[in-house]
């Protein structure tokens, strides 16, 4: 496969694009017995407009188009999709290095990789399940036939951990309440308050400037419960929400508990983070007139005992 060149698509390889992308969906529509396939619909402006939009990426051998596949910026997450191969060239490891590539060139705040394919696509799957992807549980958003997988970005996992050495995390102050009045309209003056005075605050800050924050509570008066994290528009895709996350985590282990708990809107692409970040989906709380509330949960590892006499101090 050295003889194919993989680079970026132009608004002129989209008719190309559209052939080739029918020619590899027809062998979804028998696999999955559906013909109501969006990919077998689409039409030549539509192709064109996601080839513009969305990062694209065409591989060719001897001028022929072979393969392509998209990638798409959802927040911190990373769609992946449209990964087609030309039939001939299927099984010669074409599609797991366009997989390869398009992880490669995500945006440097990519937390996580996500996908889907037809529930009967077994190829697929399995070449996703062995680059590493898992298979989410499943959703009230999900549509039907339809897996869902996804993977955490080892990468930045790397660049999280380096910013957690200049970001200096620390429990909000009393001097802190104008500015998280200002930025955080989801909670009383009165209660942000009280919750400062708990203890219940972690604020993010650079060169002494807050930059962002995490708040929470305690669900059932026992387990804690994350009620809002949000960084500073500016300072986001920087792995600074994954940071304070992971702080927070540790304290709460510290402090003897064994898990924690949080929740977002089924049509937010927090979820995907929460995720990436652990997280598993526990239950769903459905309110007449709003979207699904996803509950979502993480085990903690026990914090270390300081008692061990094996345990080296700092």
């Amino acid at each position: 496969m050295n003889e194919i060149v993989i680079e970026r698509a132009a608004d002129e390889d989209a008719a190309e694009i559209l052939v080739l992308q029918r020619c590899c969906w027809v062998s979804e529509a028998i696999s999955n017995n559906s013909m109501d396939i969006p990919p077998l619909h689409e039409d030549l402006p539509t192709v064109r407009a996601w080839v513009q939009e969305s990062t694209v990426w065409t591989a060719r051998r001897g001028g022929r188009l072979v393969g392509a596949v998209r990638g798409t910026a959802d927040g911190t997450a990373w769609q992946i999709g449209r990964l087609m191969v030309a039939p001939d060239l299927a099984g010669n490891g074409l599609g797991r290095r366009l997989l390869q590539h398009v992880e490669q060139n995500a945006p440097e705040h990519t937390t996580s990789f996500e996908l889907f394919t037809g529930s009967k696509s077994v190829r697929n799957i399995r070449l996703y399940t062995r680059a590493g992807y898992s298979q989410l549980p499943p959703d009230p958003s999900h549509i039907p036939g339809v897996v869902y997988l996804s993977k955490p970005n080892a990468i930045n996992s790397e660049r999280t951990a380096i910013l957690t050495s200049v970001v200096n995390i620390r429990v909000a102050a009393q001097t802190d309440l104008p500015f998280l009045r200002k930025h955080d309209s989801h909670i009383a003056a009165e209660e942000l308050a009280s919750v400062i005075q708990r203890g219940r605050i972690l604020v993010a800050e650079d060169s002494g400037k807050p930059i962002g924050w995490l708040r929470w509570g305690l669900f059932w008066d026992e387990i804690p419960f994350m009620n809002m994290l949000t960084v500073l528009s500016s300072n986001r895709g920087q792995g600074i929400g994954r940071a304070l996350v992971t702080d927070w985590e540790k304290r709460m282990s510290r402090a003897g508990h064994s898990q924690v708990l949080t929740s977002t809107l089924a049509d937010e692409s927090a979820q995907n983070f929460y995720r990436a970040m652990g997280y598993s989906d526990a239950g769903v709380l459905l309110l007449p007139g709003e979207s699904s509330e996803i509950f979502l949960r993480r085990d903690l590892e026990p914090a270390p005992d300081l008692t061990d006499p094996h345990i080296t101090r700092e």
